[in-house]
């Protein structure tokens, strides 16, 4: 539950519900009690989270996640192997945490893809001619445009398509073994960096910042505490151990 919220806090959701909050009988040994009103583990949980987000309500309402700069069309006209073409570029972009958008092609149509550096999307000869219309402007305008239906190409050529766009992960993440994210959130004022580990293992990795990321004091917003980043050569650095299924914000 912990990790499931802070994942969607993370994308921008701007609330959560708690379903099934009481005990059924397949989980009642890991629940304090059943139905009879008594807290259970999961009532605990979020309570504890809406404790944390409750007592900084200034701080969490204006965030919103930081934009990314990789878009991929969706087209709902795509047949299955089309659609999972698409989830391995996302994929793809994860496992080096690089956050990617997902936008309809009437979104794009709209005049939405200006908003990205990269975007994926079926040859324009296939698409509705708004949308064509759309990304030849795109990439007119300096925008890199990939056709994703004819993703023969390695992973690799992908991944220096983008480096050539400009597009780089905000945090570098080495050590980890299973997969593991970082997100950031911002206001004018504040900057929230949220860590995930999806795992079911235990995962000790380090982040390296961009040069630009501050080294001050962060606060661990669960705990208190008070965190420290290290200074390196190629920006700040944090080193971390992620319990299993964990998050982290600061």
């Amino acid at each position: 539950l912990r990790l499931l919220t802070w994942a969607a806090l993370s994308r921008g959701a701007r609330g959560v519900t708690y379903g099934e909050w009481g005990a059924s009988a397949t989980d009642a040994p890991r629940n304090l009690a059943g139905r009879d009103g008594t807290i259970t583990d999961r009532a605990r949980a979020a309570g504890a989270l809406a404790r944390v987000i409750g007592r900084n309500p200034a701080l969490f309402a204006p965030l919103r996640p930081r934009p990314a700069r990789i878009a991929i069309a969706y087209d709902p006209r795509l047949t299955a192997p089309a659609s999972r073409a698409l989830a391995d570029i996302y994929r793809l972009f994860f496992e080096r945490n690089t956050a990617v958008d997902f936008i309809h092609l009437d979104d794009i149509a709209a005049g939405m893809a200006v908003r990205y550096t990269l975007v994926f999307a079926d040859s324009p000869s296939t698409l509705p001619a708004p949308v064509a219309n759309a990304l030849r402007a795109f990439a007119a305008a300096g925008g890199t445009l990939i056709d994703s239906s004819k993703r023969a190409s390695s992973d690799p050529l992908i991944v220096q398509a983008a480096s050539r766009a400009g597009v780089s992960p905000d945090v570098r993440i080495e050590g980890a073994t299973g997969p593991v994210e970082t997100r950031f959130l911002e206001s004018a004022d504040v900057l929230m960096l949220i860590g995930l580990n999806h795992a079911d293992t235990p995962q000790r990795v380090k982040m390296t910042f961009t040069p630009d990321t501050q080294e001050a004091i962060w606060q661990n917003m669960e705990t208190g505490s008070a965190v420290n980043f290290v200074a390196g050569p190629e920006g700040p650095t944090y080193t971390y151990s992620f319990q299993p299924r964990d998050a982290l914000v600061l």
